[in-house]
């Protein structure tokens, strides 16, 4: 009877179990989740949320949405919104997707009036929603409990049936409860283990049995991407790789031979105009330029003493007229004649001073060629012990012995000089002593006043004689100091050629020498280019050479798809081709004002050859070849509305393609205008097949752009300066950043509804580039204005 009385409670409470719902709690909400159908299948199934207060009332007009996902495994789910059932106030319901057995979490997020909240609730396929407690247990997972409990009712009765007695004591000795416990520890362990220890998201061994990995896929159609085709301008482009040239590019070379003292440069430095990036060693220079100096002074010198030459014969003529015209006075011949030689001491002192000058010369030579020899033997001295240092060559120790021995000859031939001019000067001042003889003698010779006259005069003649040779003299040692002055002025040139600069503003591209080598007149030390502005050229082939003009519009970018596109005109064509290659250059000038582009870099240049007026156009991606068939036509899928909403039927077309611009494509013959063509998806389709899509524009249609999770298409949009444009935006993912639009330089910032078209108007004010991004700015698009 008792038996009988425990049977019953069990089974009222299991029937109690069966009665419980999902329940959960997120903040100030209640709820109760069940599913449909009631158990969990691997697949879809229907969650039902049934929300209420904390006083059990019934909560309408939230905003429920939920994702369930196996813990630690994402497989691409997407949070939904669920949707309230109608005639059921307080109940939301939405699908989900079960993929595969083992335990899910619905994740909940809840808002109303009373704020928002979020709740977890773990389920698992197979859990009987309608049967199971708040903590998620299964009518299942009771089975072995019956069973168990179903056999020890069983061996009870029989045994009470058969008379017989339950020996406790000998089933519950020490051998059978350790043996129980020790199976209990383990079963313990092995449960802890698999709900601890495995990897997170890993399924229990029982979940692993029943996986189903080949869930059928929902019945429905192909998903594709249609476009419409249009008409409208198509720009025909070809696409080059070509490079970056500095507008100016300068070899720094030296004008003289020197070893390089000072280089701090190195590649990618800029420069200025004018700036030194370079100086030579011109301490051998010096002594060159002190003795050029000296060859000036002694050719200066050289004028006077041919100018005093010039005086002196000048005086002797002045000397001679006046003997003869005191030869002529018989009065006045004595005192003519003393007169005379009064006049010529004084000459004769002249030639004192003059020779004394000569002499004061001559010292100075002796002066400038001893601290010349006193210079060449120290460095003879230095060039011994750097010899003996290994320093230096026996060449050069050798040329330092000849530049001392010549500095020697020079010292004495200078002091063979002073000794003349002493000399001279004794001689002249024996010339006054005669002069003072002389007018002893003239008082003698008024007699033969007549003779001397005609003496007088012929010396006269002679001393023109002199004073012309004399004259032509001083011109002959004025060219002397010119031609001095010359080489001390090429020796100073020499220094000022140690400096190496540049000639323009720029970057440092090369550098071919290290400072400490010797360099000679034209070799190239750095490499210098003007990057602002800056040439962009390619090598375009010879048959899409003669399509191109000057002024065509080109696009350019970066090889490393860095940086914005920039748009530009053809500067210049080359008037030849190569005979080798077939190609001639195409350039274009581009300021750089922001160094966007350097020298040696690869750009990639996108440059109009055509334009096509009311051209029929579709997307590239819409057209398809046939495979492995070289003969056969392209063709295009074109999707007809079927009548239901989305729903299209597909026929291939072959077309005839035209021209096009690596966007878009010229159809001359197959397709209509405003008929619609797939353009992704295309790979599995079928004649006469159904397809479900959104139609999109094609960028000639207008300005429409659409936002998929992770980009816009198209992703140009092209604007002209003084004239209001419109784009229109539409969000067809609910994945990714695209919520909102933002233009950062307009200042505008608008949200993005999904499927929803989203105007934006502007009137761009001058050219350039204006850039449009999504809200996180993860990925952007621009409005090249013209």
């Amino acid at each position: 009877m008792k038996l009988h009385r425990l049977l019953i409670i069990f089974l009222a409470l299991l029937s109690a179990l069966c009665q419980a719902s999902v329940e959960a709690q997120a903040g100030p909400y209640r709820i109760s989740l069940s599913t449909q159908p009631k158990v969990i299948p691997v697949g879809q199934a229907k969650l039902v949320f049934a929300i209420s207060d904390s006083s059990g009332k019934r909560m309408e007009g939230l905003d429920v949405r939920a994702i369930a996902k196996m813990p630690g495994m994402f497989m691409g789910e997407r949070e939904l919104k669920a949707n309230s059932l109608p005639g059921e106030p307080g109940v939301y319901a939405m699908l989900a997707a079960f993929p595969m057995a083992g335990r899910y979490s619905v994740d909940l997020k809840i808002s109303g009036h009373m704020g928002a909240a979020t709740a977890s609730i773990p389920l698992k396929t197979g859990q009987d929603t309608g049967g199971t407690s708040g903590a998620g247990f299964s009518v299942l997972s009771l089975i072995p409990w019956l069973v168990l409990l179903a056999i020890v009712i069983f061996v009870v009765v029989r045994v009470r049936a058969s008379g017989q007695k339950l020996d406790v004591k000998s089933i519950f000795n020490r051998g059978t409860l350790g043996g129980v416990l020790l199976l209990g520890a383990m079963l313990a362990i092995a449960v802890y283990a698999v709900n601890n220890w495995r990897r997170q998201g890993a399924m229990t061994p029982l979940e692993a049995q029943v996986m189903e990995m080949n869930t059928p896929a929902p019945p429905g159609s192909t998903a594709v991407e249609l476009a419409t085709a249009t008409r409208g301008l198509l720009s025909e482009t070809v696409t080059y790789t070509g490079q970056a040239v500095g507008f100016v590019e300068q070899d720094v070379i030296p004008r003289g031979t020197g070893v390089i003292i000072w280089m701090p440069y190195y590649v990618g430095d800029k420069v200025k105009k004018g700036q030194v990036l370079a100086r030579l060693d011109t301490s051998q220079l010096n002594p060159q330029l002190a003795e050029k100096a000296a060859m000036t002074n002694m050719a200066a010198q050289g004028v006077g003493v041919a100018a005093s030459e010039y005086q002196t014969a000048l005086q002797e003529i002045v000397q001679g007229r006046a003997e003869a015209a005191a030869k002529r006075g018989i009065v006045d011949e004595a005192l003519a004649m003393h007169a005379a030689a009064l006049q010529d001491k004084e000459v004769m002192e002249s030639e004192v001073l003059a020779t004394q000058n000569e002499l004061e010369a001559a010292r100075s030579e002796v002066v400038a060629a001893t601290e010349n020899s006193r210079f060449r033997t120290d460095e003879l001295k230095r060039a011994q012990q750097l010899f003996a240092q290994g320093a230096v060559s026996r060449s050069e120790l050798q040329q330092a012995e000849s530049e001392a021995a010549e500095a020697q000859s020079k010292l004495k031939q200078a002091n063979s000089m002073v000794r003349l001019a002493e000399s001279k000067v004794s001689a002249a001042k024996a010339s006054v002593r005669k002069s003072v003889a002389m007018i002893a003698a003239a008082k003698q010779r008024i007699l033969q006043s007549q003779a001397d006259v005609r003496a007088a005069e012929a010396m006269i003649k002679s001393k023109q004689s002199a004073a012309e040779a004399a004259k032509r003299n001083i011109a002959k040692e004025q060219a002397g100091v010119a031609q001095a002055r010359a080489g001390y002025q090429s020796a100073a040139a020499q220094e000022g050629y140690a400096e190496l600069k540049a000639e323009v503003d720029g970057v440092i591209t090369q550098r071919l020498i290290s400072p400490g080598v010797l360099v000679n007149p034209g070799q190239t030390v750095l490499k210098v280019a003007q990057i602002s502005p800056i040439r962009l050229q390619a090598n375009v082939t010879e048959a899409d050479l003669a399509k191109i003009t000057v002024g065509a519009r080109v696009t350019i970018s970066s090889r490393d798809k860095k940086g914005v596109d920039i748009q530009a005109n053809v500067s210049s064509i080359s008037p030849s081709v190569d005979p080798q290659a077939r190609t001639g250059v195409v350039e274009v000038v581009w300021q750089n004002a922001n160094a966007r582009f350097l020298p040696g870099q690869f750009v990639s240049m996108n440059i109009e050859i055509s334009a096509i007026q009311d051209a029929l156009v579709a997307p590239k991606e819409a057209i398809q070849h046939p495979p492995g068939d070289e003969g056969g036509k392209p063709y295009v899928w074109i999707a007809e509305p079927n009548g239901e909403a989305g729903q299209f039927t597909i026929r291939r077309a072959e077309i005839e393609a035209g021209a096009t611009n690596g966007k878009l494509t010229e159809i001359l013959s197959g397709v209509k205008e405003g008929q619609q063509v797939v353009t992704a998806g295309a790979m599995y389709l079928r004649e006469g097949g159904t397809v479900s899509a959104q139609v999109t524009e094609v960028e000639s249609k207008g300005n429409v752009v659409e936002v998929t999770s992770v980009s816009y298409k198209p992703d140009t949009v092209d604007a002209e300066v003084g004239k209001p444009i419109t784009i229109t935006f539409i969000r067809r993912s609910e994945q990714g950043c695209g919520t909102e639009i933002v233009f950062p330089d307009l200042k505008i910032n608008k949200p993005l509804p999904l499927n929803k078209p989203v105007e934006v108007t502007f009137t761009p004010t001058k050219k350039g580039i204006l850039r449009f991004s999504c809200g996180m700015d993860m990925f952007d698009g621009k409005v090249v204005v013209r």
